[in-house]
């Protein structure tokens, strides 16, 4: 009975995936479970309910615990994303936000026993996301690289788990993931007058829902009552997309101009286009240190392989004028997390952690497409059965830039935070 209630809220979950994401560290996200994501992430070394389908697969077939099911979503809150522009560059003088951005990421997993040491399991969630959205789209100095974009992804993850022995298993998944690219900006023609390039095109880029496919494996191993540690990684994807482009007239305020323009750019008319995107591979390895049943503390290294993210693309046979190019050009990135969990007579939980996470996005590069920065995450967390809560503040670092590739230098700073509530049966 359980399992099949199971799989009926998995099913309304996967129709019910309709929310939009907002912005994130690179374009990653690791609150795919109310526990996890109140020891900040730090949980492949301890891998012992559903959500180990997501951070550790080969710790499923360990865990004790006899829920099947999780069902949970993330509120994330974009609370403030500023630039202000500063010579030298287009920007100095000027200055920009976006808007407050709230959105709703689900995720769910299912798992099945097929024995004593084999266990299967399906995993749903979002991994990677981000969106922009400036509010002052005819007068921000970065209108012509992005007034707007967005990434959705949604992942689906089958895998298998296999305990060796009491002490140590291994868990093997392969990934379907489907993803959505948008992109809003301005575009510029030349003046026949001479002077400054003219703002004459509103170009909206939206892709269709494109897919591709990655394995994640992990191990977990239990030498001793008092210590665990696992090891996880997630392969890269690449989605190839088919894009749709159309572009609106902005007036010039000269009719004369606004006519010229009319007769030689493909106003209103729909382009097929493409564009590619390599999603990035990870690796984490983590250390926990049980003390009774009543304290465990984890450490997690992760790895992400972000310098394989070099640039986002949209090109047009039809219309090559249209094309447009953003160089991220990321760097491989460390992130560190820190989790505590204590555990009361009344089986109430109390979790708390920290993380170090590092942007793989260069000074150079940082821009109106995608803000980002260092961050300090600090997280709290509430669990008491069937419920987990947690809460994370995201402290972004203030970026000073004096070397934008586009000349968009100036001030950039934003904050966040995120609710994620988990439901396990």
């Amino acid at each position: 009975m359980r399992t099949r209630l199971a799989v009926i809220c998995l099913t309304v979950l996967a129709i019910g995936l309709g929310t939009h994401p907002a912005s994130a560290a690179g374009f990653d996200f690791v609150e795919q479970g109310g526990k996890v994501a109140g020891m900040a992430g730090a949980f492949v070394a301890q891998a012992d309910d559903p959500t180990a389908i997501f951070y550790n697969i080969g710790g499923l077939a360990l865990s004790e615990s006899e829920k099947v099911t999780s069902l949970g979503l993330t509120l994330y809150t974009l609370n403030e994303s500023l630039y202000q522009g500063l010579p030298p560059g287009i920007g100095g003088g000027t200055a920009a936000e976006q808007g407050e951005l709230m959105t709703l990421h689900p995720h769910a997993y299912l798992v099945l026993p097929v024995s004593d040491s084999l266990i299967a399991g399906v995993g749903l969630f979002t991994p990677f996301f981000f969106e922009t959205d400036w509010l002052q789209p005819d007068s921000f100095a970065g209108r012509g690289v992005a007034t707007n974009a967005e990434l959705v992804t949604y992942d689906l993850n089958p895998a298998i788990s296999y305990a060796v022995s009491d002490v140590f298993g291994i868990g093997l998944g392969v990934t379907y993931r489907s993803s959505e690219l948008k992109l809003g900006r301005r575009f510029f023609a030349d003046n026949p007058g001479g002077g400054d390039p003219l703002d004459v095109g509103d170009q909206q880029i939206d892709t269709d829902f494109d897919d591709g496919f990655g394995f994640n494996f992990g191990l977990l191993h239990k030498p001793s009552d008092g210590f665990s540690w696992g090891l996880s990684y997630r392969s890269a994807i690449e989605i190839d997309y088919n894009a749709t482009g159309v572009m609106t007239q902005v007036s010039t305020g000269d009719t004369q101009l606004d006519a010229l323009f009319a007769a030689s750019l493909p106003y209103d008319d729909e382009l097929a286009g493409t564009s590619t995107l390599e999603f990035p591979e990870s690796g984490t390895v983590g250390f926990a240190f049980h003390f009774g049943d009543s304290l465990t503390v984890e450490l997690d290294g992760q790895w992400t392989g972000w310098s394989s993210v070099d640039r986002v693309s949209f090109a047009f046979t039809a219309s090559p004028v249209l094309d447009h190019e953003i160089i991220e050009s990321f760097d491989d990135t460390t992130t560190i997390r820190a989790g505590a969990e204590y555990s009361t007579s009344s089986d109430t939980k109390y979790r708390f952690g920290v993380a170090l996470d590092e942007s793989p996005q260069s000074d150079a590069y940082v821009g109106p497409f995608l803000v980002d920065a260092d961050r300090t995450v600090i997280t709290a967390g509430f669990g008491k059965d069937p419920l987990d809560l947690a809460f994370v503040w995201i402290d972004s670092d203030q970026r000073i830039i004096s070397n934008q590739i586009d000349d968009l230098n100036g001030n950039y700073r934003s904050s966040s935070w995120k609710l994620t509530v988990t439901m396990s049966f």
